[in-house]
């Protein structure tokens, strides 16, 4: 063994070496360490906060004034930070005052670094404040707060920020600048903070701001037990004491205030605040909306709006520029739709006095000075007679041809008044007017009632509670909208009406709608409720909502027990929606639409369809006309189709590029289902049609006793209809599969009988006397076909196509055919065994009126039959060259030697098949080459040769 060297050099080189290993392994473990903390935590990506940044939390809050506690706290590779179970406690006060189910921060993780603890945004989650004696436990006065903000620059943004203040719910977004200071902001407008008491608590300023902040929330959040369910809104920019601004919506479900007659109370009532910068008292505005209004006595309004500027100083308030508008006053059965009301100062001594109202319509004017005196005693009046061809007649409307239906033989009678006494509980308001024998937009009616109130502010004449009974027999009530200004009107109707009675100014799409129902019994007119809006002299824009339903109706010939729909019209379109349709037991619901262009109701681009349907064809052909018709022409249903149903149809006179109408149908069809020749049994399938061509994907059916699945498409070209099919088919018997095939003849569809043979039957010519040649034993068999073909339907016996067939039947020697070979073998006398043949497979190709069968093969558990076949079924005759082998079937070694012998031999002698399938002609043809062939090449020959 060497030794190694002792000499003093030696040992300090190794010693040196041995130090300087030290420190390179103390880095290499600190890498490893650092790379498992880089590990664990981008696997964690949260782990808890070190008790050293908790430690220094508190003492940053401890600092601040505050004592903060929390359950936990977690950390995040992203610099994200999480409390949880936060409560918050000025120094020297018994209670926190502040608590959140968890806080989330964010912090810049280069700043952190360097000492800059900003965040970057920051989230409180289930937060509530209270005062710091009681403590936010037991007395929170904002509870579920929820604030998201985040900050950039020096501007922070409060994305949203949600609290309640006893019923109140607030929603807040602001921009806060860095340089905003509350103090200043409020000191600028005159408005001092204030300042805690002795009993404040001890904890000093803060706690003194945190509990007067608190006490004022509580003081003036019992002036909420006014409102219903109040919820507030706010937007605000912060930033300069003079150019901050701010918008404030308040909104409550309803309000009661005490009021000398009786308790005021609002409906849907908002309050907006705009604050646009400089001091409050010269830069606030007020408006007021609400829905209704009832107070005692008093009259109920409705769509109440009012708008005024606030002045403020000396310690009082008043207002200018107000604006009051009131809709739906009703009051002892008066009624008007709209009144504005105006006035250019309001304070307490002259809220009463000087107040302005006006109406107005076409060259009529309604106008009223009125005083509210402390009496509550209220005066106005307005009187007059009403003709309608005051109105119909004016220059203005000359030109409208549909304003002339109207015509009052007997005149209208029309009066109004208003005197109302508050203190009294007197009032009294009317125009009531009443007609007969009248004809009213070209329907007789016997009789018309209603009031009318008019809104001059908006030009607007409002005909209420309407009864209408027409000469026809039918009832209707509704109301009637005139605007005169624009000539635009408002109508709705509810009752028993017939749809066609009310075509005159409904625009022609209601006709092409309505006009094809019939009534199965007299007078039983459907319910309809509809709102139509319009303007007289432009038909095309027009818009319509309503409902219609009845029974007993026939549409196109075909009589449907209900029926339900639902319009929606608008200048681009017309959509009936929601239609449900009952035929005894067969529903159907769907939506159509017409679809128009830029000038309105005039003539459609296009018309969409969705049905989903249980009815019968000839059902649907009514509903959807020639469109459908086409489609059932092909398709057709023994029972009525399980379809949904999607169409789009192109008007031919808009469609410039001829673009095609497509129909898009899936579904299930129990029963038979007829698509020209063949007959499907419990369709499954989707299908797409453009009329010219129809195509079938996905179709799942029974057939034959087995089941199948394909498509086809079906194309009508110059005459014809050419049709491409994909099919595959298990397990379908043979015997109803070999019917189906017969069943194509066409001789059969053209009533073609077959000659006598003389002896009561008929003779074997033709597709039609191959039955029995295919048909002995089928019943046992089983077949599987795989088919594309493609062709002709009305000549489809020349149909192309190729596939693959199988066909298991332990019966199939019963084939006249196969028992025909089987005797041609036995007169060889050669040792063939059994002629066993249980199952016959190949591939096939269809083409001018015949299938051959290039590699057929036939056998059972002993013999194997190979070779070749066509047959010609428009002729029915056959044509086949087989070779023999009698012992493949079987594996032992005695019997393989032996087929090694007979095979060669065997092979020399083919057998021909020729002549009907019913009768064939069987023959013997000697090879010798076929000695020295090959299986494939002796194949080849005889395909070659058929």
């Amino acid at each position: 063994m060497e030794k190694r060297p002792t000499t003093p050099f030696a040992k300090r080189a190794r010693d040196a070496f041995r130090r300087a290993l030290y420190p390179l392994n103390f880095l290499l473990s600190l890498m490893l360490v650092a790379q498992a903390l880089a590990f664990y935590a981008l696997r964690k990506r949260e782990f808890p906060l070190p008790d050293f940044a908790n430690a220094a939390v508190a003492r940053a809050a401890s600092a601040a004034g505050f004592d903060l506690r929390y359950s936990g706290a977690s950390v995040s590779v992203d610099g994200r930070v999480r409390i949880y179970g936060v409560t918050l406690r000025a120094e020297g006060t018994p209670s926190p005052f502040f608590s959140a189910e968890r806080i989330d921060a964010s912090f810049w993780p280069i700043r952190l670094l360097n000492g800059d603890a900003s965040p970057r945004d920051i989230r409180v989650y289930g937060g509530a404040l209270g005062d710091t004696v009681r403590g936010v436990a037991d007395a929170p006065a904002v509870s579920h707060i929820y604030l998201s903000a985040s900050k950039t620059g020096r501007w922070w943004r409060v994305e949203s920020a949600y609290f309640k203040i006893a019923s109140l719910t607030a929603a807040v977004s602001a921009d806060v600048s860095d340089n905003f200071s509350a103090e200043e902001f409020l000191r600028r407008n005159g408005v001092d903070m204030p300042s805690g008491g002795a009993g404040a608590g001890s904890g000093g300023g803060i706690a003194d701001r945190i509990n007067s902040a608190v006490a004022a929330a509580e003081k003036y959040s019992k002036y909420l037990e006014i409102f219903s369910s109040p919820v507030c809104s706010a937007d605000l920019f912060l930033s300069g004491a003079e150019s901050s601004k701010g918008r404030l919506i308040f909104y409550s479900e309803s309000a009661a205030f005490p009021a000398k007659p009786g308790e005021a109370r609002f409906e849907n009532l908002r309050l907006s605040l705009r604050y646009d910068g400089g001091k409050i008292s010269d830069g606030l505005s007020v408006g007021i909306r609400a829905e209704k209004f009832s107070c005692g006595a008093l009259p109920q309004c409705g769509n109440i709006s009012a708008s005024a500027n606030l002045l403020a100083g000396g310690g009082s308030f008043a207002l200018s520029n107000v604006y009051v508008s009131a809709g739906n006053i009703e009051y002892e059965g008066f009624r008007l739709d709209n009144v504005s009301m105006r006035k250019d100062y309001f304070d307490e001594e002259s809220a009463g006095d000087g107040w302005e109202a006006f109406a107005a319509f076409d060259d009529y004017r309604f106008g009223a000075n009125f005083s509210l005196d402390e009496s509550m005693r209220l005066a106005a009046e307005f009187s007059g007679s009403l003709d309608p061809k005051i109105f119909t007649g004016h220059k203005s409307l000359a030109g409208i041809r549909e304003l002339q239906d109207f015509e009052f033989k007997r005149g209208l009678s029309l009066k109004g008044s208003a005197k109302c006494d508050f203190s009294g509980s007197k009032f009294s308001a009317d125009a009531d007017f009443e007609a007969s024998d009248c004809s009213v937009m070209g329907i007789p009616v016997r009789r018309a009632a209603g009031r009318v109130e008019f809104d001059s502010s908006s030009g607007v004449i409002d005909a209420s509670k309407l009864e209408v009974q027409s000469v026809e027999g039918w009832k209707a009530s509704g109301r009637f909208v005139q605007n005169l200004k624009d000539m635009r009107y408002k109508i709705y109707v509810d009752g028993s009406i017939r749809p066609m009675a009310i075509a005159h100014f409904m625009a022609p799409w209601w006709s092409r709608v309505f006009k094809s129902f019939e009534w199965a019994k007299d007078g039983s007119f459907p319910r309809a409720d509809f709102f139509v809006e319009g303007k007289w002299g432009s038909p095309e824009f027009i818009w319509c909502y309503g409902r219609a339903q009845g029974g007993d109706a026939v549409y196109n010939g075909s009589k449907f027990d209900e029926f339900s729909l639902n319009v929606w019209v608008n200048p681009s379109r017309i959509s009936l929606y929601d239609i449900r349709l009952r035929a005894q037991n067969r529903n159907a619901h769907g939506n159509v639409q017409w679809l128009y262009g830029k000038d309105g109701l005039t003539t459609f681009d296009r018309q969409t369809l969705f049905l989903v349907s249980g009815l019968s064809s000839e059902e649907l052909v009514s509903l959807g006309g020639g469109d459908v018709r086409d489609v059932f022409e092909v398709v057709k249903f023994a029972e009525p189709p399980q379809l949904t149903v999607g169409g789009l149809m192109r008007n031919p006179h808009n469609n410039r590029g001829a673009l095609p109408d497509i129909f898009n149908v899936s579904g299930f069809a129990p029963g038979d289902t007829h698509i020209e020749t063949a007959v499907l049994k419990n369709l499954r399938f989707s299908a797409r049609s453009d009329k010219a061509t129809t195509r079938v994907d996905d179709a799942s059916f029974d057939f034959c006793g087995g089941h199948a699945d394909g498509g086809i498409t079906i194309k009508k070209e110059n005459g014809k209809t050419l049709f491409e099919a994909s099919a595959i088919a298990e397990k379908m018997n043979q015997a109803e599969f070999t019917e189906f095939l017969i069943s194509l003849d066409p001789s059969k569809e053209s009533g073609e009988s077959e000659p006598s043979d003389g002896a009561g039957g008929t003779a074997s010519t033709g597709a039609g006397g191959s039955a029995s040649g295919f048909l002995d034993g089928g019943e046992s068999g089983v077949v599987d076909l795989s088919l594309e073909l493609r062709g002709d339907i009305g000549d489809i016996a020349h149909s192309k196509g190729s596939g693959f067939a199988s066909l298991r039947n332990p019966n199939l020697m019963r084939l006249n055919l196969l028992g025909a070979l089987s005797r041609a073998f036995s007169a060889l006398r050669l040792p063939f065994g059994t002629f066993d043949i249980t199952y016959a497979n190949s591939r096939i190709e269809i083409e001018d009126g015949s299938v051959d069968f290039p590699k057929l093969e036939m056998g059972g558990n002993v013999m194997r039959i190979r070779g070749a076949a066509s047959y010609d079924f428009v002729n029915d005759d056959v044509d086949a060259t087989m070779l023999l082998y009698p012992f493949e079937g079987m594996k032992s070694a005695l019997i393989s030697g032996i087929s090694t012998l007979v095979n060669p031999i065997s092979s020399v002698i083919q057998v021909t098949v020729d002549g009907k399938i019913s009768d064939p002609s069987v023959g013997m043809q000697v090879r010798p080459l076929n000695f020295i062939q090959s299986e494939s090449k002796i194949l080849e020959n005889i395909r070659d040769s058929l």
